[in-house]
């Protein structure tokens, strides 16, 4: 259901940034996952927190793919193929790391927690270094025309 809203992503990035929408995003997902362990017996909080961190992962993917087709611009087929590998092995890898977790002791409401703080040290520490916003620089410059650069083979 959250999916819906993932066009949403290039509006957000175009008037605040790709560094403020990816941190704030980043900041939700990490209040929906580390929130858990104190909402857990409130059912509506728990459909609320599903909701919430379904639609701040959509938008970080979509932000994710726009971000590797400023990186890699000599190759964007291959920056965008490997965003979505790098999320499909973490999202692999993740419930394998997680059950490991919970088999050796670790309760889940460490873990939810420790997610939670992870997300929001991520966004913290890790922001994106290229933050283009299309939207404010056509506002500043209104009679700068803009080009495109065509690659051939």
């Amino acid at each position: 259901m959250a999916g819906i809203f993932g066009f949403t992503a290039g509006h957000l990035v175009g008037y605040i940034g790709l560094r403020a929408a990816y941190c704030i995003l980043m900041i939700i997902i990490a209040i929906a996952v580390g929130s858990l362990p104190w909402v857990a017996t409130n059912n509506i909080a728990i459909y609320i927190s599903a909701a919430v961190f379904g639609l701040g992962f959509i938008l970080i993917t979509a932000f994710l793919g726009m971000w590797s087709l400023r990186i890699f611009k000599w190759a964007p087929a291959m920056g965008f193929a490997m965003t979505f590998f790098l999320i499909s092995l973490g999202q692999g890898l993740g419930p394998i790391l997680i059950g490991f977790a919970i088999k050796f002791g670790m309760e889940m409401d460490v873990l939810f927690a420790f997610c939670g703080v992870f997300c929001a040290v991520l966004a913290l520490i890790l922001p994106p270094k290229a933050n283009f916003c299309p939207i404010k620089a056509r506002k500043l410059k209104k009679n700068v025309s803009v080009k495109y650069e065509i690659i051939s083979e």
